[in-house]
């Protein structure tokens, strides 16, 4: 007699036994598998400032431009700044991988005051 019929399951029993069971005795096929890379980071944060801009500074920009054209060549103008602006970032955390990021680098540049000020500020 096996364990399921022992405990008198059903299907829904089973299925939440199953569940519940330790890990140890799941197959290695069910382990989380990594096969996230750069494309999917970057699209996460493309997405990100895509989402978090698009609907909240687009009405006020389109209101002060000309038209669609201007508007979309603004809209690129600032991507365009933003992947630069990330560029640096990555360039600086690779040459300096300390931790604190943005008062780091500050700190480093401009002396212990303004990265104070900087970090207080936020």
């Amino acid at each position: 007699m096996g364990v399921w019929q022992a405990r008198g399951c059903g299907r829904i029993e089973r299925f939440l036994l199953h569940c519940l069971m330790p890990s140890s005795t799941h197959p290695a096929s069910s382990t989380p598998r990594r096969h996230l890379g750069v494309w999917s980071a970057i699209s996460v944060c493309v997405g990100m400032v895509i989402g978090a801009g698009i609907f909240k500074t687009s009405p006020e920009v389109a209101a002060h431009v000309g038209g669609d054209t201007q508007l979309y060549a603004l809209w690129v103008a600032g991507g365009v700044l933003s992947i630069i602006g990330a560029m640096c970032f990555a360039e600086l955390a690779a040459a300096y991988p300390d931790t604190g990021g943005d008062y780091s680098f500050l700190h480093r540049a401009f002396g212990p005051k303004v990265a104070f000020l900087f970090a207080w500020s936020r």
